[in-house]
């Protein structure tokens, strides 16, 4: 454990020193000539703890990027594939069975510990500070936005290196180490499945109580990320009561989307940062096989899109018959892995459909859709709405169109491993590489990901099999 442990107390030397320089940055000057150069790496005021949590490049950027690389939206040619930068890219592609060929390294579970880490410094120094009428609103929201990110870290780790959350079985299935300390002599072993769910629920709620109903900056949490996140989770987890409610509560505090009509589909990258659906703004690790111009969308689900449907020339451009995709809510070539309007109307309209109510379910699906429908010079619109006899083919219809509106959004790995669960929903994979077929069946062990070589040198936690 002594290299682990020293990792980790390079990382809390280099959080102090980020640190500093934020507050350099924001020129405290005061502050500054106030402290002995000796006292500048300890944190001590709710200000000093609110400043490591706006350091974006920790806690809004470097979230998983992997189950990216594993998903279905795209495809490369052999020659990008041959030029990926490392084995953990090229063999998650195939879903080979050794994803990490002799490397040790893994960026997705380093860099979500490092968040988990900065988060508890955070919780346990915020801790020692009394409150008073004066200073409770700003202790709450820094202790509510370390829970959520701990738990958006945790949650983002789930969906690669624990198998898919069922409640038959979470209690046997190996969860993740739960760090909730920042104590790095303490060794920490896999709990389960429903027990790394719980905590991320537990950390969530906790921050529901301290946080505003929005935030001043889409970088921060807010209740609003909370009962977002919380709904994504919980669809997740097959808990579609609970995520209707969660869903509904977060579209009760923003609604409004953008009606893509006002967009300009020439632009190279259409969508503004932080534009109007946007609930909270994160981005996920860049990999050089899904960089912009060494990947293309799958040709089939290109074709899934109607003419009159702007998000095809929103989303996409042309590179000879191949589609690029260029429609980040990030405002860039980065993938946004955030929460957004359109995805809480997604859930709700999923969940009610599965509780039967089909009327409110694709009401709520024909409200999104219709912002993303070319209008006529009139201003009236090209839409016509989209109805189901059943739930089955209701539920089916907004699959088909949550895939089209959330690609590339971190989404899809999440959206596979729970539907596979039901046969009526699961989807079996196939990639062509060099002429060779290769093929993930619905709940294959290959779902979930080796955790990298060298934590399990260092920590002697239990490995994940792959077959």
């Amino acid at each position: 454990m002594k290299n682990q442990n020293s990792f980790h107390k390079r990382l809390i030397h280099i959080m102090y020193i980020v640190l500093v320089l934020i507050l350099n940055q924001a020129c405290k000057k005061e502050w500054l000539e106030a402290k002995p150069d000796k006292s500048l790496t300890v944190p001590t005021t709710i200000q000093d703890f609110q400043a490591i949590l706006d350091n974006t490049d920790v806690f809004n950027t470097n979230y998983p990027g992997l189950n990216e690389v594993c998903s279905d939206n795209y495809f490369v040619t052999l020659a990008n594939w041959e030029g990926s930068g490392s084995f953990l890219e090229r063999n998650n592609y195939i879903w080979s069975k050794d994803l990490y060929g002799g490397e040790t390294y893994n960026p997705d579970w380093d860099q979500s510990y490092k968040k988990i880490l900065y988060a508890n410094l955070v919780i346990e120094g915020i801790s020692k500070i009394t409150t008073t009428e004066h200073n409770l609103k700003d202790w709450g929201n820094v202790k509510g936005s370390a829970l959520f990110y701990r738990a958006f870290s945790y949650f983002n780790l789930s969906q690669l290196f624990c198998k898919p959350y069922q409640e038959i079985g979470a209690n046997n299935d190996l969860g993740l180490p739960m760090r909730l300390s920042s104590n790095v002599n303490e060794q920490v072993r896999r709990t389960s499945v429903k027990a790394t769910y719980e905590q991320i629920v537990t950390d969530l709620n906790n921050a529901l109580e301290l946080l505003p109903s929005k935030s001043v900056y889409l970088t921060r949490p807010s209740k609003n990320a909370v009962y977002a996140l919380l709904a994504r989770i919980y669809l997740s987890m097959g808990d579609f009561d609970s995520a209707l409610k969660n869903s509904n509560a977060s579209l009760g505090i923003s609604e409004l989307l953008i009606d893509y009509n006002t967009l300009k589909p020439t632009a190279a990258l259409p969508f503004i940062r932080f534009n109007t659906e946007v609930i909270f703004h994160s981005e996920a690790a860049t990999y050089r096989i899904i960089s912009r111009t060494n990947f293309s969308v799958d040709t089939e689900l290109y074709k899934a899109y109607e003419m009159n449907d702007l998000r095809k020339s929103l989303y996409f451009t042309l590179s000879g018959s191949d589609a690029k995709f260029k429609g980040n809510y990030s405002g860039s070539n980065v993938f946004f892995n955030g929460l957004a309007v359109d995805e809480m109307l997604l859930i709700r309209s999923e969940c009610l459909a599965r509780k039967h109510k089909i009327d409110e379910a694709m009401a709520d699906l024909n409200l999104l859709l219709k912002t993303r429908w070319r209008k006529n010079p009139d201003g009236s619109s090209t839409y016509v709405d989209l109805t189901a006899s059943n739930t089955t083919a209701a539920v089916k219809i907004i699959l088909e169109e949550r895939r089209k509106e959330l690609l590339f959004r971190e989404l899809r790995w999440t959206d596979l491993r729970r539907l596979n669960i039901d046969p009526t929903y699961a989807i079996i994979l196939k990639r062509t590489l060099n002429g060779q077929m290769y093929i993930l069946t619905p709940n294959d062990l290959k779902y979930t990901l080796s955790i990298p070589p060298d934590e399990i040198r260092l920590s002697g936690i239990e490995q994940n099999k792959r077959d």
